[in-house]
């Protein structure tokens, strides 16, 4: 729930991002479009994890007074998800330039492994670690989304054989 709190500034900038990538790719191509996504996707990363560093220095704190006593040993998992909230960050910026280069199925599979690691690793870990397992199955399943999604986008941009034809 705390660590949400940075959602509203990552749906904000995916809706002014979006439309700022699809005009940079369809006016001056995919050079333009990545310099775009490596400026946002840097500044973005920067707030997420500014964020989160906030979010792990009062995490005793924090998590005594909205969750009680039972819970102030657990700072590791705000840490955890707080890194997956800048993972987030930067998938935002390449999230919007695969749309704006016609790919989105490379966000849909992207998230679907994700998806698939976080189950499976999961699995093995929640019994074991319980919530800090379960946070550490997350990191991995976004993670392994933002890699693929990011590979594939760095890959369309560095010369433009994969985008979508006109």
């Amino acid at each position: 729930t705390l660590v949400l709190l940075s959602n509203p500034l990552l749906l904000g900038s995916r809706n002014a991002l979006g439309a700022r990538a699809a005009v940079a790719y369809a006016e001056r191509g995919p050079v333009a479009l990545r310099a775009l996504v490596m400026r946002a996707a840097a500044v973005l990363s920067a707030m997420q994890a500014a964020f989160t560093v906030v979010l792990v220095l009062g995490a005793v704190p924090i998590v005594k007074l909205f969750f009680g006593e039972q819970f102030e040993a657990q700072p590791a998992i705000l840490l955890i998800v707080g890194c997956c909230t800048i993972t987030g960050a930067v998938n935002v910026a390449s999230g919007s330039a695969v749309v704006a280069m016609r790919r989105s199925d490379i966000g849909f599979r992207s998230i679907v492994a994700g998806l698939l690691m976080t189950l499976g690793v999961g699995v093995f870990l929640i019994p074991a670690w319980g919530g800090l397992g379960a946070a550490c199955a997350l990191l991995g399943g976004s993670l392994l989304a933002a890699g693929i999604q990011w590979f594939a986008f760095l890959r369309l941009t560095r010369e433009c054989g994969g985008c979508a034809a006109e």
